[in-house]
Order: structure tokens, then C-alpha cells, then sequence
């Protein structure tokens, strides 16, 4: 029944599937691959599930012997990230500079490995693939090797103490764990390590299970390139997560849902371990009547359309007058055509939905409201066709959930002010990510107006999708993350200023609290 067999360069356990058994539902399919670790076990239970009950029970306690041995394996690969950091082998910034380095050349060695991933998990088209994901991270480690000298300067700030001088000296974290999403795999998970990794910490990454192919990817050659003891990297679901989460770490950077927000952060409140949580949110559009009705069209499209709608920051719905949205939807009608020819599913320029319990999700939204552009799916296909809803109620489930997929819906108003009342009036679900506004100064000055008094963290107008998040506490706190999603890279106090506020972004702009007197 149970086979091991050791393996010199990973520590894994491999569980046959066990979706047809409703006893065993909780058991992930594939529990933890940690790579860059000690050398382990690999198991292979395919034996064990069937029908017998005898079989089952040894099953059930290969379960939990299993989970006893992932919990041991994730002790070892934090014990040994944290000696590492404890030898100081990350702090000389030669060393820091020659892992970005090779962390740059790998991404430019398994390119197109990457990209075969993407498409394996989200059928991401490779232009989108490589300006969203693989290149995104490609340049930001340029920018990192570029400036990473001047960011590590010590640095000079007022004193409170008459005659006295202060300077803020940047130090790493420590132990650093970097939770990636599924729907930007490459992005979301490399980019915060290797603004970890230039600030000096060790860093262990757990990219998302639910993107397999590019989580299998990372983990296969991040190893080949940087330090193995520093840099580490943990595959696995829910179980493996959870018991990820119960070690100390020294920073945590999370991207993904509230709801698994929440948990991390609950985790993180254990040892009081500092998190950044970049989480979702709906990201309003308000066209005003005075809008350029075909730029309005292609710009939200273009945002809405990326990567099949799962994107954070993609537009979420729209606010407008009536006779706004008549015309918006005669024009959007022949954008997508253009885009997307007569039948959007044979286009090769369109992702798929992650999985198909997400296509589950989102039929249910399509009966909540009338589709006068698009309104089918295929479950099989993982398919959801680009949809544009009217006669959406304003308590409907698809006005309270982040959409995170091509429906569009529209709610009419008829003035700014209302706009304004409306969002303001629904800031527990708006996103802390984006607000955009489209048409003329005096109207959409309004809504900027708005903006200034309101959480939300981005504000967009007349642009596409501009939102820069900026993960800035200073770079010796632990991640530097700069993550451009349109060429706008958007500095702290310019328009658009990322403020992670509110459950859908949690940190703290560069300074963080700090307070200093001005000189003078």
C-alpha cells in the first residue's frame, strides 16, 4: 500500500486522487512539493483508493501520517530559510544583486516555459501572457538591479531633538512567505520574492495550486537558479497552506481573496508578523454623458477583457445615465466584434476561466440581470462568453461579489453626485484598488472630488487600466513591489496613489507611521 522511495532533491508527497470519494473530499489531490529542502519521502497511494474499507482506513491513516510529515517539512524548509538569514548570508548586497541576476536569467532562459504554463492553466494568449506576467516581472527585476544601490542608502530624515540627527537605516525582515493568486501566477508570485530578495530577506514562495502548471514551473526552476537554503518554494492546497501558515514567519505578502485574507491574517496575528494582503474588490466605471463614447468603450473593454475579466483591477461595472448606456452598448457590440470576431470562442485572444466551479460561479450572475451582449458559457470549456448586463438590481449578488470574470454590468444614474452617493454608499465592497471616471472636467472633477473623500485607493480618468500598486514600506522592511499593469507607473502622492486601505489592500505607504518633524 505505501511505497516510499527516496529523492535527492525534493521533499514530496504525491496522494492519488480522491474526488470520487466523498469520505476523502477534503484531501487535496497533490499535497506539498517543497523544493530547495532536505531530502524526503515520495509516496504513492493510488493503491489505496478504492472501494474497500479496509483499504480506506489505512488510507485515512496514511492521511494523517501524511499531514504529520508536511508538517515536519515546512518546520525544516522555515528552519532552514531563518539559519540562513541568521548566518547573515542574504544582507551583503553582492549576494543580493547576484541572486536578482540569476533570478532575471531564469526568467529569461524558461521564457517560453512559462508561457506554455500560462496557457495550460488559463489559455492566456502569449502576447498577454508575456506583457502581464513573464516580462512584468522581467523589467521589474531590471528596475530592482537598477536602483537597487540607491534604495539600501541610509537615509537622512528630520530630528524631533534639537541639534540632533536622525537617519532611518533599512534592514530586512527575516523569514519572508510570499502567497501568490492564480490569476497573474508569474507576477503575483515572483515579483514580491524579488523585491524580498533585494531587500535582503529569505524568502519562502507558495504559489497558488489553482494555476498547476505555472506553480510546477516556478518550482522546478526558481531552485536551478538562486540559493537553495535562501530561497525556497512550497507547493500544495488548502491543507498544505494551512499548515504553512502555523509557522513563524517574519513578513507575509499575500495576494487573493478577502475571505483568505482574512485567514492570513488571523495567522499572522498569532506572532504579530507584519502582512501586506493586496485582496479584490468591485472597481466602479462612471461615464459620464459628455465621454467619448468609443474611447470609453475600448478602454473598459480592453481592461474587462484582459485575461477573461480575472484581474483585480479590471473594471467591475459600470455607472451612467441612460442614454449613456444605450449607446455604450451599441458601441461595445462592435468593439468586441472587431476584437473578438462573431463567435468570441474561437478567438485566440481571449483566456479561459480558471476552473470550472469559477464558470459555476459566474452562470449564476448571468440570471441576474438581462444580457444584451453575450450571456452563454460552457462549463466543459471553461468558457464565459463577454457579457454586458442591464436591468442589474443594486442588491443582487453580482453587485456584492468581485465579479472576477467578462460580465459587465450597468446601473443607470443620472449625475455625478449620484454616482458619488452610490459608491460612497458601498465602500465595504468597493475595490481599495481602483475608481475610474470618463467625460468632461466639470463632471468627472466631481467624482475625483469623491475620490479624495473615500477609501479607495486608485483613481483612474480617461485612461485604461492605470492601477500601480505600490507595496512601499521602505525596502530594507521586507518587499519592494512595484507592479505596473499599464505603462503609467503612478509615484506615492501623484494621482493614483495606491494607499492599501480596507479589507481589499491592508500595508502602509513608504514612511508607514513614522512621523517626523520638517527641518525648519
Amino acid at each position: 500500500m505505501l511505497l516510499p522511495g527516496p529523492t535527492a532533491s525534493t521533499a514530496a508527497i504525491t496522494l492519488a486522487s480522491t474526488r470520487d470519494d466523498p469520505q476523502l473530499s477534503g484531501m487535496p489531490e497533490r499535497a506539498g512539493l517543497l523544493t530547495g529542502g532536505t531530502a524526503g519521502l515520495d509516496y504513492d497511494l493510488s493503491s489505496c483508493n478504492s472501494g474497500d474499507s479496509n483499504q480506506r482506513l489505512i488510507l485515512k491513516s496514511e492521511q494523517t501520517r501524511c499531514c504529520q510529515l508536511m508538517c515536519v517539512e515546512h518546520s525544516l524548509v522555515v528552519e532552514g530559510a531563518r539559519k540562513a538569514f541568521g548566518e547573515g548570508r542574504t544582507r551583503p548586497l553582492a549576494f543580493r544583486r547576484q541572486q536578482l541576476q540569476q533570478y532575471r536569467q531564469m526568467l529569461q532562459d524558461h521564457r517560453l516555459d512559462f508561457l506554455k504554463a500560462l496557457a495550460e492553466d488559463l489559455n492566456k494568449p502569449s502576447l498577454e501572457a508575456l506583457s502581464m506576467d513573464v516580462d512584468l516581472a522581467l523589467k521589474d527585476a531590471n528596475n530592482l538591479l537598477a536602483n537597487l544601490d540607491q534604495w539600501v542608502k541610509k537615509e537622512d530624515v528630520a530630528s524631533v531633538i534639537p541639534g540632533d540627527k536622525s537617519y532611518i537605516i533599512k534592514e530586512p525582515y527575516g523569514v519572508v512567505l510570499v502567497m501568490g493568486a492564480w490569476n497573474y501566477p508569474i507576477q503575483v508570485s515572483l515579483v514580491p520574492a524579488a523585491g524580498a530578495i533585494a531587500a535582503g530577506n529569505t524568502v519562502v514562495i507558495k504559489p497558488s495550486e489553482v494555476s498547476p502548471a505555472t506553480a510546477a514551473a516556478i518550482a522546478k526552476y526558481l531552485p536551478q537558479y538562486l540559493d537553495k537554503e535562501c530561497f525556497r518554494v512550497v507547493l500544495g492546497g488548502v491543507a498544505e497552506t494551512t499548515e504553512l501558515l502555523k509557522e513563524r514567519f517574519d513578513y507575509i505578502f499575500y495576494t487573493g481573496s478577502t475571505s483568505v485574507g482574512r485567514i492570513v491574517r488571523e495567522a499572522a496575528n498569532k506572532y504579530l508578523t507584519p502582512t501586506t494582503l493586496e485582496m479584490g474588490g468591485k472597481s466602479p466605471c462612471y461615464v459620464d454623458a459628455t465621454a467619448d463614447i468609443d474611447m470609453a468603450a475600448r478602454r473598459i473593454l480592453w481592461g474587462k477583457m484582459t485575461n477573461l475579466g480575472q484581474t483585480c483591477i479590471a473594471p467591475d461595472y459600470i455607472l451612467c445615465p441612460k442614454a449613456v448606456q444605450d449607446a455604450f452598448v451599441a458601441k461595445a457590440k462592435e468593439v468586441l466584434k472587431e476584437w473578438y470576431g462573431q463567435d468570441p470562442s474561437k478567438s485566440p485572444d481571449l483566456a479561459r476561466i480558471v476552473a470550472e466551479r469559477h464558470v459555476d460561479r459566474l452562470a449564476q450572475y448571468l440570471k441576474e440581470g438581462k444580457a444584451v451582449i453575450g450571456g452563454q458559457y460552457n462549463k466543459a470549456a471553461k468558457w464565459v462568453e463577454p457579457t454586458v448586463l442591464v436591468d442589474v438590481k443594486e442588491g443582487s449578488s453580482v453587485m456584492r461579489d468581485e465579479i472576477f470574470g467578462p460580465i459587465l454590468p450597468i446601473l443607470n444614474v443620472d449625475t455625478p453626485e449620484e454616482a458619488i452617493t452610490f459608491i460612497n454608499n458601498r465602500l465595504e465592497v468597493t475595490s481599495k484598488l481602483e475608481v475610474q471616471g470618463l467625460g468632461s472636467s466639470g463632471a468627472v472633477d466631481a467624482l475625483e472630488l469623491s475620490y479624495r473623500r473615500c477609501s479607495c485607493g486608485c483613481w483612474g480618468r480617461g485612461r485604461r487600466v492605470i492601477a500601480s500598486l505600490l507595496h512601499l514600506p521602505p525596502l530594507g522592511l521586507a518587499v519592494r513591489c512595484l507592479r505596473r499593469h499599464a505603462a503609467k507607473l503612478l509615484r506615492p502622492g501623484e494621482q493614483g496613489e495606491f494607499r492599501a486601505l480596507g479589507e481589499e489592500g491592508r500595508g502602509h505607504p513608504r514612511q508607514g507611521t513614522a512621523a517626523f518633524l520638517p527641518r525648519g
